[in-house]
């Protein structure tokens, strides 16, 4: 009788032991066989277990598990955190593609203010941003080293305007006007984060220059239809004696030219990369909008304008020779500079 009890007690323990042994999951299908039986899918039951076809299945919880979190559809599109930079980068190049388009009438009206497709456009992006960052739950960066200066002038504008003895609403107008500038800024911030999406603002920008710059050749050459569209951004063209300065869709001509400034020297970056990638068709064609840009800038008759392209590509050219001496684009930033420095010899003298 001794020797059953402790034959008894000695294959419990075993039975203890080898339970402690076991895993936990082992532990609840032992207690919960027909629960798990249920709840565990049946292509992941077989040994070839379908990897696509688990994923379809129902949501599986084992009661030796803590509830696995499910992402939402548009999480699994996107990530979390790059959400918002995402959604400010694409504003940012819609940004660039419809800030020189200023039409002399308001597209919306109310009371004591007056919205044009740009404001809209800035109104609708900066909405966006915040919307993505309340939808994905992530702060925008609101820290960024030029925060404090930003907010030090939008304090002292605003305490100016309130002060002004005369015209306090247009005062208050361009306090709102920098704010909305300092809130473009925090969306460049927060989108224009990676090389890859610098270039990619950079295109949008040299599409746009392309574009103005056409309006500008053929309104200098006289098409009538090119004409009469420029009438929605200006009342008329500039004339000097009898020399027409081009001006595309911007107000006087100098504005024409210090934008495709700007844009000539953002666009002259993308063609050392072209060349030191190989990528020719691109290197071909940020070539011809180089061309084109600069001919709009020289139909402006600024003389400030050749100056700068030309000091553009002194800089670009000697930053890539820093870079990497007297390579292939080296060669074609400086054959960027002979073009240039040809509009400067034939136009110099008409100026």
């Amino acid at each position: 009788m001794s020797s059953l009890s402790s034959h008894c007690s000695k294959s419990s323990f075993l039975r203890r032991k080898r339970a402690d042994g076991r895993p936990a999951c082992q532990l609840a299908r032992a207690a919960h066989p027909a629960r798990l039986r249920q709840q565990v899918p049946r292509e992941s039951t077989r040994i070839g277990v379908n990897r696509r076809a688990l994923q379809r299945s129902p949501r599986m919880h084992l009661p030796c598990l803590r509830p696995a979190r499910v992402e939402s559809g548009v999480a699994s599109f996107l990530d979390l955190r790059a959400g918002i930079g995402m959604v400010a980068w694409a504003g940012v190049c819609v940004l660039v593609l419809v800030a020189p388009f200023e039409a002399l009438q308001p597209l919306v009206r109310l009371p004591g203010q007056s919205l044009t497709i740009v404001e809209l456009v800035l109104l609708a992006v900066l909405s966006a941003w915040l919307a993505a960052a309340l939808l994905f739950r992530e702060r925008p960066p609101f820290r960024t080293p030029l925060t404090l200066p930003w907010v030090t002038v939008l304090a002292t504008s605003a305490i100016a305007a309130l002060a002004a003895p005369a015209d306090r609403v247009n005062a208050f107008h361009m306090v709102v006007r920098f704010g909305l500038a300092f809130g473009v800024f925090l969306v460049t911030v927060s989108g224009v984060s990676t090389p890859r999406r610098l270039r990619q603002v950079v295109v949008s920008a040299a599409i746009v220059g392309a574009a103005i710059s056409s309006l500008v050749v053929l309104e200098f050459l006289g098409n009538g239809f090119v004409l009469r569209t420029l009438r929605i951004f200006r009342p008329g063209i500039a004339v000097v004696g009898s020399q027409v300065r081009a001006a595309g869709p911007f107000q006087y001509p100098t504005i024409a030219s210090m934008y495709l400034e700007i844009v000539f020297a953002f666009t002259l970056g993308l063609l050392p990369y072209a060349v030191a990638e190989k990528r020719w068709w691109m290197a071909a064609t940020v070539f011809g909008v180089l061309a084109l840009i600069a001919e709009g800038i020289v139909l402006t008759f600024t003389r400030a304008g050749l100056l700068t392209m030309a000091g553009g590509v002194l800089v670009v050219a000697a930053l890539r020779y820093r870079h990497g001496g007297f390579d292939k684009a080296t060669w074609a930033v400086a054959l960027v500079g002979v073009i240039v420095w040809g509009y400067f010899a034939k136009h110099y003298q008409g100026m």
